[in-house]
C-alpha cells in the first residue's frame, strides 16, 4: 500500500505505546522531521559543524530538505552531528567537531546488523543494533571509532542529552551514565562514564524514558509518569515540596493519573494528557507561554492566551532548548530558544520566543507514523499468533517480552484506520490555514 505524506502519531500517544525512535527531534540549535515518504527536513542553524549534510553550507533555515537522504525512518540529533536510520535499518551520520566544517556528506556507519534506535550523548553516537546475539548497544565516538558499549543483548530504547545518557532494556529497567549523578535515578554519588552493567532504576516496568540536561522523565506500563533530577526552575519535576530527587518520584497530584506521552526537555517535562492537552512542569524562564494551573501548582496546561488549551499528539524530546509540538490539526509549533535561528522560522534577530510560534516553513510537513518507522526492513510489529498477547515475541528486532511494551496488531491497525479517516480533515485544515494566511498578507 502506498504510504501517504500526511500521517498521525497516534501510536506514540497510545496507552500501549512502544518505546520507539523519534521521527521529530531537536538537537543543539537545530530541529529535524522525518516525513512519511522518507524525506528528512531540517530547520535551524545548519552552517557550522555541518549538521544538516551536503549542499547547505551556511545560514539559519526555515525548512531545508536534506540532500543525500534516502528512505529515512527515524532521526537523532546532537551537539554537532545528526544521524538518520533508513527503512532498511542502515544508519548514516553527518557533522563534525570543527567549527569551519561545511557541507559534509552523509556517511554510513558500519555496524554488524540493522539499527533500530540511535541517540547522541554529547558528541558520541549510540546505536541499538540487531545482531545474531540480540539487540546490542554500539557507540561511535567523535573520532569515528565504533565499539561495543555493553555486553547486554536485550536493549529496547536509548536517549541522550549533552552529558548524560539513559538506556532501557526489555525488563523495563533503566541504565544511566554521564557527568550528572543526579540523573542516574539510583541515588549514586560516584560518576560512571560508560554504560553500567547493573540497572540504575529497576522494578518500575518502564516502557519509555527520555533525558534532558536536568531531569529524566519515564513512563511505566500503566502510563504513569516518573521523574527525577534537578527540581529547580520552579519545580521541573512537577513536585512542589522537594529541592531535588536522586531517585524516581511521582508528579504531585498525578500519582494515579495516566497520560498519553511524557518527555524531558531542558526546562522540565512536557506531557500529553489523555484528553490531548499539552501540559508542562516548571516555569522555565525560556517559555512564558500562558499556562493554566492544574493539579495544585505543579502541572500546568498551555493555552493560546484566550484560555483555549493546545491539543497535541506529538512533542519533541532532544538536547536543545527549542520545543517542537505537533497539534491535532497538523500545525507545528515552536517555542523557547531561537539562538542561531534554532526555531527554524528563518529569523535570527530574536534570541528567545516565550510563546509558541507557528513554524511557517513547516506548514504541511508532518512527522511520519512512528509505528511504521520502528519496524525495520518490513518486519511486523508484536503479534499474538501464539495467544500470549504479544508477550515473549521477538520479531524484527522488537522485543515484546515486557508487558509494558507489548502491543497488538489489531490496535496498530486501528490507529492506522483512524489516521486514514482523519487525513481528509487534516488536508482541508491545512489548505484553509494556508488560504487564510495568504488572505491576511494581501
Amino acid at each position: 500500500m502506498k504510504k501517504t505524506l500526511i500521517a498521525t502519531t497516534l501510536a506514540l500517544v497510545s496507552t500501549t505505546a512502544l518505546a520507539i525512535p523519534s521521527t521529530m527531534t531537536t538537537g543543539e540549535f537545530r530541529n529535524f522531521i522525518v516525513t512519511q515518504d522518507g524525506t528528512l527536513h531540517a530547520a535551524g542553524a545548519c552552517g557550522s559543524f555541518s549538521p544538516c549534510g551536503p549542499t547547505l553550507t551556511s545560514g539559519a533555515v526555515a525548512n531545508y530538505t536534506a540532500t543525500g537522504v534516502t528512505d529515512a525512518a527515524t532521526v537523532s540529533a546532537g551537539r554537532r552531528g545528526t544521524a538518520y536510520i533508513n527503512k532498511n535499518g542502515d544508519i548514516y551520520k553527518t557533522g563534525s567537531t570543527s567549527l569551519s566544517a561545511r557541507g559534509l556528506p552523509w556517511e554510513k556507519v558500519n555496524v554488524p546488523g540493522k539499527v533500530v534506535d540511535s541517540t547522541f550523548v554529547g558528541l558520541d553516537l549510540f546505536m541499538i543494533v540487531v545482531t545474531d546475539q540480540g539487540k546490542q548497544l554500539y557507540k561511535m565516538d567523535r573520532y569515528k571509532t565504533v565499539s561495543l558499549a555493553s555486553d547486554k543483548t536485550d536493549w529496547v530504547q536509548i536517549h541522550g542529552a549533552l552529558q548524560n545518557g539513559v538506556a532501557l532494556d526489555s525488563k523495563g529497567d533503566i541504565y544511566s551514565w554521564g557527568v550528572n549523578q543526579l540523573l542516574y535515578g539510583s541515588g549514586a554519588t560516584e560518576r560512571t562514564y560508560t554504560v553500567p552493567t547493573t540497572p540504575s532504576v529497576s522494578g518500575l516496568n518502564i516502557k519509555k524514558v527520555t533525558i534532558g540536561n536536568y531531569t529524566v522523565t519515564a513512563l511505566d506500563s500503566n502510563n504513569l509518569v516518573w521523574t527525577w533530577g534537578d527540581n529547580g526552575y520552579n519545580k521541573r519535576l512537577g513536585h512542589c515540596c522537594i529541592a531535588n530527587s536522586a531517585t524516581p518520584i511521582r508528579m504531585l497530584g498525578m500519582e494515579t493519573t495516566p497520560v498519553k506521552d511524557a518527555v524531558s526537555w531542558f526546562g522540565g517535562s512536557y506531557l500529553i494528557l489523555n484528553n490531548d492537552d499539552l501540559a508542562t512542569t516548571g516555569w522555565d524562564n525560556l517559555m512564558w507561554q500562558p499556562k493554566t494551573i492544574m493539579y495544585g501548582t505543579n502541572i500546568k496546561l498551555f493555552n493560546n492566551g484566550a484560555g483555549e488549551t493546545f491539543k497535541a499528539r506529538h512533542v519533541t524530546a532532544g538536547m536543545g532548548q527549542t520545543i517542537y509540538a505537533v497539534l491535532n490539526d497538523g500545525t507545528i509549533l515552536g517555542g523557547s530558544s531561537n539562538r542561531n535561528g534554532s526555531m527554524g522560522i528563518g529569523d535570527t534577530s530574536i534570541p528567545e520566543y516565550h510563546k509558541f510560534q507557528t513554524v511557517e516553513g513547516m506548514v504541511g510537513v508532518l512527522p511520519a507514523e512512528p509505528t511504521e518507522s520502528r519496524s525495520i526492513a518490513g518486519a511486523p510489529a508484536c503479534d499474538d499468533d501464539d495467544g500470549n498477547n504479544g508477550h515473549g515475541n521477538n520479531i524484527g528486532g522488537i522485543d515484546c517480552s515486557n508487558p509494558g511494551l507489548a502491543h497488538r496488531n489489531e490496535k496498530a491497525q486501528g490507529a492506522a484506520a483512524r489516521a486514514k479517516s482523519r487525513q481528509a480533515d487534516l488536508i482541508a485544515q491545512q489548505l484553509a490555514a494556508n488560504l487564510a494566511r495568504k488572505a491576511g498578507k494581501k
